[in-house]
């Protein structure tokens, strides 16, 4: 599926009151100071689209459409709220993650930040689907560790098994050696960082995720 991230601001009606202070003596000087700064008046905005959320596969179809989202933000330009007004149901809630996780900027008025609501658009779009939806992690080409001299002339042998997490592009992120052999753990971690995966799929989307990888030490 491939999806686009839109932005759309909408800004709300705002009602002002004129409040006129009457000088209490004919010698009573009223001075106004203006707030000076490079932008007065700048509308709310999208600083940072988060990556789309997916919606779960639906008898082998993703829905599609455009979501309506009314994001709130305070004056720190935090989000404090957010709405799916409109929209496929199937993707609201999607796209009501997808907001939270994004960052704005609010309304900035004479100078001051300002409370504001805004309309931020998550469009989501049919594609193709993949070959494989579903793949499990794999290990693409394995390095053969380095074995310490002393792990030689001492003919130390065994198993060590290692926790491997991996990114969505399966990328080592951390290797810990569950068990094994002392002097071999840090030849088998070493190792893992240099050999390489394939991140696990799911619904077409490579995702991040925690294996298990064995490496063995023998004689030769």
């Amino acid at each position: 599926m491939a999806i686009r991230m839109l932005s759309r601001l909408l800004a709300g009606a705002f009602a002002f009151t004129t409040l006129t202070a009457q000088a209490p003596s004919p010698t009573a000087v009223a001075i106004a100071t203006e707030t000076s700064c490079a932008q007065p008046n700048v509308p709310p905005r999208t600083i940072q689209a988060a990556a789309p959320v997916l919606p779960p596969s639906i008898d082998d179809k993703r829905p599609k459409g455009d979501v309506e989202v009314v994001v709130s933000l305070d004056e720190g330009s935090n989000v404090t709220s957010v709405r799916a007004r409109s929209g496929p149901e199937a993707l609201r809630t999607v796209a009501e993650e997808t907001a939270r996780k994004s960052t704005f900027a609010t309304e900035i008025i004479a100078c001051q930040p300002v409370a504001k609501s805004f309309v931020f658009v998550v469009r989501y779009e049919d594609t193709p689907a993949c070959e494989n939806r579903d793949l499990a992690g794999t290990t693409v080409k394995p390095f053969p560790p380095d074995v310490p001299r002393y792990v030689r002339d001492n003919g130390i042998t065994g198993t060590v098994r290692i926790a491997v997490d991996l990114d969505e592009n399966g990328h080592v992120v951390k290797a810990q050696a569950l068990d094994g052999p002392q002097p071999l753990r840090t030849p088998a971690v070493d190792s893992v960082y240099k050999t390489l995966f394939s991140p696990r799929i799911v619904n077409c989307v490579p995702t991040a995720g925690r294996y298990l990888y064995v490496v063995s030490f023998e004689k030769r």
